[in-house]
């Protein structure tokens, strides 16, 4: 489509990319796009907007957006995907896409994986660990962790730093120590 065509231009023009691909309608590209467009809906849009423009926040609505996550989909594309763009097998807005979805369904599982050690050190459980990271996976809103949103890094992040903490407490209450021979505490 000719939105798609000037959604890729300016995607290139931001991106410093030369002209030299000309269109991108390979059967990569039509994969790809097709895979990853579905993901982009409602705020995704705006991520990668934000990904896409060199300034990032180019209108003050785009304030209510994290930006780790077009950060993160950025590096991924000027890296894993940068030699398919540079083949001109991906356009940079579908490599951006793509990225998106890599970054995001990435840190699902992460998040996933997280809850469980989480759950398992807190619970000292490892059945019902298993079923609380089960449960976070198939709960009807894990659509919004698949998709280009920013819920699966907060939930990685989330899941981190209190499996982090509970780490320290569990090490704090066990009378563990550090290097300096000083008790562990939950710093």
């Amino acid at each position: 489509p000719a939105t798609f065509a000037a959604a890729s231009a300016a995607a290139a023009a931001s991106a410093g990319a030369t002209a030299t691909c000309g269109a991108y309608d390979g059967w990569i590209e039509w994969a790809v796009r097709g895979a990853a467009s579905p993901l982009a809906h409602w705020d995704g849009v705006f991520m990668v907007d934000v990904a896409t423009r060199p300034e990032g926040y180019a209108f003050e609505l785009f304030h209510a957006f994290f930006p780790l996550l077009p950060v993160l989909s950025k590096v991924v594309a000027a890296t894993l995907l940068a030699p398919a763009t540079a083949m001109c097998m991906l356009s940079p807005h579908t490599a951006l896409l793509a990225a998106g979805a890599l970054v995001t369904n990435g840190a699902f599982v992460a998040a996933a994986l997280l809850l469980f050690r989480l759950s398992a050190s807190v619970l000292r459980n490892e059945e019902l660990a298993y079923y609380a990271a089960l449960l976070f996976c198939v709960n009807p809103a894990g659509i919004f962790c698949s998709a280009i949103y920013t819920e699966s890094v907060f939930a990685a992040a989330s899941f981190g730093g209190m499996a982090l903490l509970s780490g320290a407490r569990l090490c704090a209450s066990r009378g563990e120590y550090d290097d300096d021979d000083e008790a562990v505490s939950g710093r």
